[in-house]
């Protein structure tokens, strides 16, 4: 099937391509969280959590402007402390 000339293959394939991090977080069959939601756990703003992200004191990933925190590693991170 196609929409606007383009191969319905195409266009799953390009979405698979599009959020590599997004992927291998998904087959971790770990919790992720946002930014967003992951301030509302620890009861801060967002722009604390981008804070710790940028001075590197908490674990997370990027996915083009979006940061991802895994559970796990957040976990490890605390106990390392």
């Amino acid at each position: 099937m196609k929409k606007n000339g383009v191969n319905e293959f195409q266009l799953n394939t390009v979405k698979e391509k599009k959020a590599p991090v997004i992927q291998y977080l998904i087959n971790a069959n770990d919790t992720v969280w946002n930014v967003k939601q992951f301030a509302a756990i620890l009861g801060v703003s967002k722009w604390a959590i981008l804070k710790r992200i940028q001075r590197g004191t908490l674990p997370a990933h990027r996915d083009g402007s979006a940061w991802y925190i895994l559970k796990s590693e957040y976990i490890e991170f605390l106990k390392s402390k």
